[in-house]
C-alpha cells in the first residue's frame, strides 16, 4: 500500500477523532444551555454519591482497559496483510475513541442527575486528555505497515 492510500485511510480516522473530540465540547455547551432545565434534584444524596463512585471507578477501569487493548492490538502478527494492519489500527482507534468518549458521557449523566459541575468538567477533561493521548498518529500507522511488509527473518515460519 503506497503512502497516499495510507494517508487517505489515516485521514478518515483523524476526521472521526476530531468529530468525537468536538462532541465533548458539544456536551459542555448542551449542559450549560439546557442543563438547569433538565437537571434532576436527587433527594437522596447517598444514591448520587454511590452512582458517582461507580462511574468514576468504571472510568478508571476503562482507561486501564484502553491501554491494554491498544498494546495488544499494536503487536505485529505474522502473516498479516497491509489491509489487515490498517483495519486493526482503525478498529483500535475507534474503540479507543468510543471508550474515552464514554467517560465524558458519564460526567454528563452525573450532571443531569444533579451532581456538581466539577464532576462534569473533571470527567470530560479526563475524556479529552485520553482522546488526545491516544490520538491517531500517522507515524505509528506507517511503522505498523512497515513491520508487516518487511521481510521475515531467516529461519522464521514465514520465511520457510
Amino acid at each position: 500500500m503506497n503512502t497516499d492510500t495510507l494517508q487517505k485511510h489515516f485521514n478518515v480516522i483523524r476526521i472521526i477523532w476530531l468529530a468525537m473530540l468536538t462532541s465533548l465540547g458539544i456536551y459542555l455547551v448542551v449542559s450549560r444551555l439546557v442543563g438547569d432545565a433538565v437537571r434532576q434534584e436527587v433527594g437522596n444524596g447517598v444514591a448520587l454519591d454511590l452512582m458517582r463512585r461507580i462511574l468514576i471507578s468504571i472510568s478508571a477501569a476503562l482507561l486501564i482497559f484502553m491501554d491494554v487493548f491498544r498494546k495488544r492490538m499494536m503487536k505485529p502478527r505474522p502473516g498479516m496483510t497491509v489491509a489487515a494492519v490498517v483495519q486493526r489500527y482503525s478498529l483500535m482507534s475507534l474503540v479507543s475513541f468510543a471508550v474515552a468518549e464514554s467517560i465524558g458521557i458519564f460526567g454528563l449523566v452525573l450532571y443531569f442527575l444533579g451532581d456538581a459541575e466539577a464532576y462534569l468538567y473533571f470527567l470530560i477533561g479526563i475524556s479529552a486528555l485520553a482522546m488526545f493521548y491516544y490520538r491517531p498518529r500517522f507515524g505509528t500507522l506507517e511503522t505498523l505497515v512497515a513491520t508487516t511488509t518487511s521481510p521475515a527473518p531467516s529461519g522464521s515460519a514465514a520465511g520457510t
